[in-house]
């Protein structure tokens, strides 16, 4: 008999299109897979084949941020985001569950409270990281700063400071999530660790994009990218417009950017250079007309067909989005990082620290300073060696398999 997968992650693409990838793989596998969401994920859901139950509650508020509001980017701040999501889930999840007669959780680490659901229903949950993997000790810094580790130093007393703030932002959904598990009879969660898996959280970030642990965690398991194209929509794009020049292609996000200026900017850097501009907006609140006439006379979409034009690439600028980062290292595209929040910093410390390529955070850009940064990954001999040594070393994984094994493995 079949088990029957419960799946939770954030609402967001960049958690959905992996979550989903990882459903489908494990659906071939003879698992059956319910997905858990807002009623706004359900075209995505469906479109790869996944069972959905829609999660609704009209209810669910915001908490106040302890870190000033952006104009950088759109929604919520990302502690919000992922309070609000608990919220819905700890409301509405526990009976959707077991009217779904679930045998065991899929929990993306963005989702701080459906593993109490399983422990509320007595169920087994594995841990799914679409992010830098979570698990809080001072080996490692948090992945909301560009921190790196540093040869001369001792980290762990930086690392400790920056695990500490790491925690006092998310202390008020630990604490929202404690008030459940006490309501459901359970013992409370002691600090963020205590939320996550026992049996296993899988990163789709690979080992050697990752810094090393001197304290190896048993749990932790890196599996690699989650891409599959299943379900994601088949995106135009005018291929008539290519000039035949090196390609450079930039995205800033589908869900946070939304600067006309760092656009232009990005164009007028780009535009020193001997190259072709294809820039994918992600579904911005900016579009193509908004945008008028960009300097070096760009190409210009809300959504490219991302991996065709990687793989036409030489340099891939990005707020480092790891789904982003995973797909130019499997075409072995340098990367000009561009972090703007998220655990887009951590991405962007590991991509300097691997020397694929470099990061200029999102406060400091201008187009002097993008120009040289471009300039540096552009002609750096090491960078392109150490992202085409990085390709060919993780062509032999394939992330959703390793991924899918893990999970028969503590499951079955």
């Amino acid at each position: 008999m079949s088990l029957h997968l419960g799946f939770f992650c954030l609402p967001g693409r960049g958690h959905l299109y992996p979550g989903t990838a990882l459903g489908t793989r494990l659906q071939s596998r003879g698992f059956r897979v319910t997905f858990f969401n807002r009623p706004i994920t359900r075209a995505i859901i469906m479109a790869s084949g996944l069972a959905f139950r829609p999660l609704v509650d009209d209810s669910t508020p915001l908490i106040q941020s302890s870190l000033p509001e952006n104009d950088r980017y759109i929604g919520p701040h990302p502690v919000n985001t992922i309070h609000m999501h608990a919220m819905l889930v700890l409301r509405t999840a526990l009976k959707a569950v077991a009217d779904e007669r679930i045998d065991a959780l899929l929990v993306d680490q963005g989702d701080l409270a459906a593993g109490s659901i399983a422990d509320a229903l007595g169920l087994p949950f594995i841990n799914v990281s679409m992010f830098p993997p979570v698990y809080l000790n001072d080996d490692v810094p948090p992945f909301i700063f560009k921190w790196s580790p540093r040869n001369c130093c001792d980290d762990r007393r930086r690392n400790k400071r920056g695990n500490d703030l790491f925690k006092r932002l998310f202390a008020p959904t630990l604490q929202t999530v404690n008030d459940y598990r006490k309501i459901w009879g359970l013992s409370p969660a002691k600090d963020i660790n205590d939320l996550f898996s026992r049996l296993a959280i899988i990163s789709q970030l690979p080992g050697v994009l990752d810094f090393k642990r001197e304290i190896s965690v048993p749990s932790l398991f890196h599996a690699g990218s989650f891409y599959n194209d299943t379900g994601r929509p088949t995106v135009e794009f005018p291929w008539f417009r290519l000039n035949g020049k090196p390609i450079v292609y930039a995205c800033m996000g589908t869900v946070r950017t939304r600067s006309k200026k760092a656009v232009e900017m990005i164009a007028s850097a780009c535009a020193a250079f001997d190259l072709q501009l294809v820039i994918s907006l992600g579904g911005m609140s900016l579009t193509p007309e908004s945008l008028g006439y960009l300097t070096g006379d760009p190409i210009v979409v809300h959504f490219a067909p991302q991996m065709e034009i990687l793989r036409r690439s030489v340099l891939c600028i990005t707020h480092a989005g790891l789904n982003t980062i995973l797909e130019a290292v499997a075409c072995g595209v340098p990367i000009v990082a561009i972090p703007v929040t998220d655990d887009q910093p951590g991405v962007a410390a590991r991509i300097e620290w691997s020397g694929i390529g470099l990061g200029l955070p999102f406060r400091n850009i201008s187009v002097v300073r993008l120009r040289e940064v471009i300039g540096a990954v552009l002609q750096s001999e090491e960078c392109l060696k150490a992202v085409r040594r990085m390709r060919d070393d993780l062509q032999e994984f394939d992330g959703l398999n390793i991924a899918a094994d893990i999970i028969e493995r503590q499951l079955r």
